[in-house]
């Protein structure tokens, strides 16, 4: 069963999704001679990460399909002011001329704006909307590769996926799987050489503070993981959704450990291995996985999918919450009917 995108993502609430999108015709037009389009994806998903209402938590651009895990934050833009909706949203979507060209906004016409309430309230709903982001984010990649190519037309392939992660293991599992992505394809024996992911920001931040630069650490752009925690609805039977109050749960992954653990089932991942190695199991231990999966789960494709995707627990009081008997979700990992026994490694 299919559920509709404004069943499982509703407004209001904070959530965090894996995102995939293809391009057009299956065609790579992320790759050969159009890979300096995978830095375009990353400024472009950076630069409306840093306006809006959400944190990227980390991406992949492959030669014909990116993949995001986000977070949509809309208790941040319920305390922006009027005046701060204004400015984010013209940096975001700026005037533009006859011509194309970027006109400016006087002080007088912000101040128009500010007193709009139907109008301010509107871009304080799309400021923290997913599909918004991803229509912006898109939008300005497929204009820019038309004019390239000299084409009309579509460049991507429909609009995109999106999969809610319910619990911290669920987080934590797909974004090593997404920044795995170029391993498993076979673009680079270790992750660090992955190209444009996630985990090459964060490695490459790392080692500017190590060598005692200054880092600009942006709430939204591939934040700290020791402050991304993960907002779970405390709520009384027979509540509706509009009426859950949502409990913070502190992070259970600092960046180092992230690191250490998507380096290491990296190596896994490339050697064929099937165990994880001993520096990494706490962290999995920590949020209830089974270590035997995990290296088996990140070496398979097409495994992060599903209706909704989390432990058992955590998807039947989401599924419940939807007012639904059962959710699926394709993932080893979270699967209860995959056996316990997996080959030795």
């Amino acid at each position: 069963m299919v559920l509709p995108r404004r069943v499982l993502v509703q407004e209001g609430v904070p959530g965090c999704y894996h995102l995939m999108s293809r391009c057009g015709r299956q065609l790579f037009l992320f790759g050969g001679k159009y890979a300096e389009r995978r830095r375009w994806v990353e400024r472009e998903l950076r630069r409306c990460a840093e306006s809006m209402a959400v944190e990227v938590l980390t991406f992949a651009v492959m030669s014909n399909h990116m993949h995001v895990v986000m977070r949509i934050r809309p208790d941040l833009a319920v305390g922006w002011s009027e005046r701060e909706i204004v400015d984010r949203w013209l940096e975001l979507v700026p005037r533009r001329g006859d011509y194309g060209e970027r006109l400016e906004t006087d002080d007088v016409l912000r101040e128009i704006l500010s007193a709009d309430e139907a109008w301010v309230e509107e871009r304080r709903r799309r400021l923290s909307s997913m599909s918004w982001f991803m229509r912006l984010v898109k939008q300005r990649i497929a204009h820019r590769a038309n004019r390239q190519d000299d084409v009309r037309g579509h460049f991507w392939d429909g609009r995109f996926k999106s999969v809610p992660l319910v619990d911290q293991a669920a987080i934590l599992a797909c974004m090593v799987y997404v920044d795995l992505n170029p391993v498993r394809a076979g673009m680079c024996a270790v992750p660090e050489n992955g190209g444009v992911t996630g985990y090459v920001v964060r490695c490459a931040r790392k080692i500017r503070r190590e060598n005692g630069e200054e880092i600009d650490c942006s709430e939204s752009w591939m934040p700290e993981l020791a402050r991304c925690g993960i907002y779970r609805p405390a709520f009384e039977q027979g509540n509706t959704i509009d009426k859950y109050e949502w409990e913070y749960e502190p992070p259970s992954c600092t960046d180092e450990e992230y690191l250490l653990l998507v380096d290491q089932t990296g190596r896994q991942v490339q050697n064929r291995g099937l165990r994880v190695p001993l520096e990494s199991v706490s962290v999995l231990e920590r949020l209830g996985m089974r270590s035997e999966r995990w290296v088996p789960t990140m070496s398979k494709p097409r495994q992060m999918r599903g209706i909704l995707v989390g432990a058992i627990a955590d998807r039947r009081a989401a599924a419940a919450r939807l007012g639904q008997h059962w959710v699926s979700c394709f993932t080893m990992l979270f699967d209860e009917r995959v056996g316990a026994e997996l080959p030795e490694g």
